[in-house]
Formats: structure tokens, C-alpha cells, sequence
């Protein structure tokens, strides 16, 4: 039997059952694929009726009336139903029928598109149980913010069921989210095209979260993993932590947060912004300028040099950027650094404070070490979003040959190589 035109190879390609009727519904054409999806050969289908190739029933019973109108005005219908093999087999497809007709105007048969739905709608529920039987809690939002989905789980976590929340905002449902945290994260998420984690703190609650933010083609899938045991845990090693340094570099290092460092110093009297070696190096020597008139010792000037510039040179190796401010007090001079780079691990904080020579990213690793030994104290505040230093210089109060006698041999060496331990480290980072 010589094929309709409008059939060429491509149909033979498509991955999608193609179906082709006469005006009385008896099949013309039908792809391979619908050879694989129905069982059958084309030679054997060809000439019978459409209803020998399945028997169909509707998804929604309201579309059959639909279908017939749409046929009978010579359109096209589109929409999801049953089909049952002559094996008995049930397949949930989406369907696309179409009128043909020829130059005239006269119906001449019908093209039928058929998808079978069956093996995605079963990925699709074997991940919903997963979902449903997970710990953590789980949501999806369209890209209008609308929950599309919510898990057992985050029923739990948010207080609310599902049915109150789908097809609403978050912030419909949570206006408190609009510009909140959650949201710059997840609008973050959406512009770098890429999952961004961050923690995240529930009063209702007092529950810990990790949160991670994954965007797809339909909008956002947002991911809750309890880790109020974890932050517990740290928070009782970094209490341990703080006062073992704090005893171990006699009351020189003290871990503390951002709050209590800029509540110490005050308001800035000057702030620089740190982005390349070069930027460093201005900002030493514009700080050194500053603080001059509140140094008249020389060694009081160096050791200011030195540890500004090993707090300003690991900002660019730890974090892109960095900014530093320069804090001045009736007793003391301050000079912090921030940056917004992945922080240090809790577990770390002994050895990067105490060991020589350690560092977290592979460089040099005796900034911590030198601060602490020539700043008369070292505010250290670090977490996920971050590290702040703050050196604390008590200007004139010591005499400057017995605090030289105070460091170590070590420290002292490194002291008097610092410039070009400086140099050589900012080189490091030029590229």
C-alpha cells in the first residue's frame, strides 16, 4: 500500500507511536515505534480498524465531548488517556489527534501522536515515595514561587499541609521570607544557574538547617537536612575550643562573632576595599600613614606593618575579596579584615591558631601565628559566610626589648624576613 504525502522517513525515527486512519477510522500508516508500543506489525495493523490496535478509555470523562467537538470542526484535541493492549496491558498516554483533510476541504482520515506515559509517570512515583519517606523536607516552587510540591516532612517543619500551600507564594503562605536570607539564597541560586548551600536557623522551631537551593528548567527545588545535632556538637567543641586557645595564647586569641568584634571597636575611621595583591599593598601602606601620629616607638610601627599585612594578604588567598577597616579608640588601635569566603572549619581553629606552619588552603600558613604573637590581642570571629579578624595594638605600653625577648625564635626570624615573606606571598596570588 503506497503511503499517505504527508508521511516521510522522519516518522520512522521519532520515538513517539504515529497512527494514520482513513475518513472510516481504519489504519493507513503506523511508525515503528507504534509497532514496539502496541505489539504488533504494521503489515497486520494496516487496513483494520483503530480500535483493534487498543481499546482507550478518558483520564478526564469531560474530554470525550471535547474530542468529538474538536473532530467534528475539523480541529485537533489533545490530552491524556488509557490505552489497553490487545494483551490486556494499560498504558497512560498522551494523545495529540489531528483531522486531515484534503485540497477540497474534505476529511480524508486522521494523524494520531501518541506518547506513552506509563514509564515516566512510574519514575515519577517511585521518586514521590522516596520524597514521602525521607527525614528531610523537601519543596518545589514554579518559577512564579508557587509550591508545586511539598513532602511529609516539610508539612512538619513549616506547620502547614500541603493542600494550604500548593499553588500559593511563599510569600503568600511566609511573608516574613520576602528578602529574607532563604530568599537572596534562592534568588542566587536561580541567577548563577547552579545549587547554592547555606545554613539556616528556624525559630519556630530552634532547629538548624542545611539548605541547599537547586534550580531546574521549571523553577526551584529546595532541600531541608536537619543538622541541629551537628551545630550542637560544634557549638560545644567551639566553647571547648575558645577557651583552650584562649589559655593557650594567654588571653591573645579570642573566638568571638561580628557582633562583639565591631561593638569593641567602634565605627570605622577608615575602610578599604580589597580585590588583588596590589590593593593589599596600597592598604598597608595608607593604614600605616594613618595610625603613624599613635606610634612613637619604631617597633610599634612594624609590628602594626607586619600583622596588617599578613591579615590583608590572607584575605585574597582564602576568599576573592576582602574588606578592611581601620578602628581607632582612646586605648587602642584596631584593624579588621572581612571576607565573605568559606570560613575555617571548627576543627581546624587549634591548629591554625597553634601550629605553625598550618594552613587550610596549601600557602605559607604562619599568619595566624605571627598576628598572635606581635598584635597585643587577635579577635577572630569565622563561620560558612565568612572570617572576620580584628588586631588589637595597645600603642606605647610595653618596652620594646622585652617584648622582642617575649617571641619566638621562630616568630622573630620570620619578623625579620617579614617584607619579603610579604612580597613573595602577595606573588603567590598575582596570577
Amino acid at each position: 500500500m503506497q503511503r499517505p504525502a504527508f508521511l516521510g522517513s522522519v516518522l520512522t525515527e521519532i520515538q513517539d507511536a504515529v497512527v494514520a486512519t482513513d475518513g472510516h477510522c481504519r489504519i493507513t500508516y503506523i511508525n515503528p515505534a507504534a509497532e514496539r508500543m502496541y505489539g504488533v506489525d504494521a503489515s497486520s495493523a494496516v487496513g483494520n480498524l483503530v480500535s483493534d490496535l487498543f481499546a482507550k478509555k478518558f483520564v478526564n470523562p469531560e474530554d470525550e465531548d471535547k474530542l468529538l467537538t474538536a473532530l467534528e470542526n475539523g480541529g485537533v484535541w489533545r490530552g491524556d488517556k488509557i490505552h489497553v493492549t490487545a494483551i490486556g496491558e494499560e498504558m497512560r498516554v498522551r494523545v495529540s489527534i489531528e483531522v486531515l483533510t484534503d485540497d477540497n476541504g474534505e476529511v480524508t482520515g486522521q494523524l494520531w501522536v501518541i506518547k506513552n506515559l506509563t514509564s515516566s509517570l512510574r519514575d515519577k512515583e517511585r521518586v514521590t515515595h522516596i520524597l514521602e519517606s525521607i527525614p528531610d523536607a523537601f519543596v518545589s516552587v514554579d518559577s512564579d514561587w508557587r509550591y508545586t510540591y511539598v513532602n511529609a516532612s516539610a508539612e512538619r517543619m513549616l506547620g502547614r499541609h500541603r493542600n494550604s500551600l500548593l499553588g500559593k507564594t511563599a510569600w503568600d503562605v511566609f511573608p516574613c521570607l520576602q528578602d529574607s536570607l532563604p530568599h537572596q539564597k534562592c534568588r542566587e541560586a536561580i541567577a548563577k544557574g547552579k545549587a547554592i548551600t547555606f545554613e539556616l536557623f528556624s525559630p519556630s522551631n530552634e532547629r538548624w538547617y542545611e539548605v541547599s537551593a537547586n534550580p531546574n528548567a521549571n523553577g526551584l527545588s529546595i532541600h531541608f537536612k536537619d543538622n541541629t545535632e551537628r551545630k550542637q556538637e560544634e557549638r560545644h567543641r567551639l566553647e571547648f575550643y575558645k577557651k583552650t586557645i584562649f589559655a593557650a595564647t594567654l588571653g591573645k586569641l579570642i573566638i568571638t562573632d561580628p557582633r562583639e568584634i565591631y561593638k569593641l571597636t567602634g565605627p570605622a575611621a577608615e575602610i578599604w576595599k580589597i580585590r588583588c595583591p596590589r590593593d593589599c599593598s596600597d592598604t598597608r601602606v595608607a593604614a600605616t600613614e594613618s595610625v603613624s601620629n599613635h606610634f612613637v616607638d619604631s617597633y610599634d610601627t612594624n609590628r602594626f606593618v607586619t600583622c596588617v599585612g599578613e591579615a590583608l594578604c590572607n584575605s585574597i588567598k582564602y576568599a576573592d575579596e576582602g574588606i578592611a577597616a581601620l578602628h581607632v579608640t582612646k586605648e587602642s588601635v584596631f584593624f579588621v579584615v572581612s571576607d565573605q569566603g568559606g570560613g575555617i572549619p571548627c576543627l581546624h581553629l587549634p591548629e591554625v591558631a597553634l601550629s605553625p606552619g598550618f594552613s587550610t588552603a596549601g600557602t605559607l600558613g604562619m599568619g595566624f601565628k605571627i598576628m598572635i604573637d606581635y598584635a597585643d590581642r587577635v579577635y577572630l570571629a569565622t563561620g560558612p559566610d565568612g572570617t572576620t579578624v580584628a588586631l588589637e595594638f595597645v600603642p606605647n605600653t610595653r618596652d620594646s626589648a622585652i617584648q622582642k625577648s617575649l617571641l619566638s625564635e621562630e616568630t622573630a626570624a620570620v619578623f625579620r624576613a617579614s617584607p619579603m615573606i610579604f612580597r613573595n606571598d602577595l606573588a603567590d596570588y598575582s596570577d
